[in-house]
């Protein structure tokens, strides 16, 4: 199986946004800067599953994890997850086969 190159250039764009983010999160406190609020927050006065995790991606940068967990522990505990998922990806880019069996979406678990 060959990747295309339309393939690549996704590949290569993702991973400049994601080098982007990390620098701009790590930089960039959102306690202290002006982020926008959440419209949800904002109109309800409820916070959102989402609220929180630009402050725990923050703190999650800066090794403070318990602090993270406070904020947003939704995306905290996701992490794994999105990890995996990254790296069974990856290996398909670069392999063209998986580097760890499809265990979580399997039929078997269905």
């Amino acid at each position: 199986m060959k990747v295309s190159i339309r393939n690549k250039k996704t590949f290569y764009i993702m991973l400049l946004l994601f080098c982007v983010s990390v620098l701009y999160f790590y930089k960039n406190n959102p306690e202290v800067t002006l982020y926008p609020t959440c419209p949800f927050l904002y109109i309800t006065g409820y916070y959102c599953p989402g609220c929180g995790s630009s402050r725990a991606y923050y703190h999650l940068l800066h090794g403070r994890i318990k602090q993270a967990f406070s904020y947003n522990p939704a995306m905290v505990l996701s992490i794994p997850i999105v990890f995996y998922f990254c790296i069974s990806e990856i290996g398909i880019y670069i392999n063209d086969k998986p580097i760890f069996k499809k265990i979580i979406l399997t039929k078997k678990l269905i």
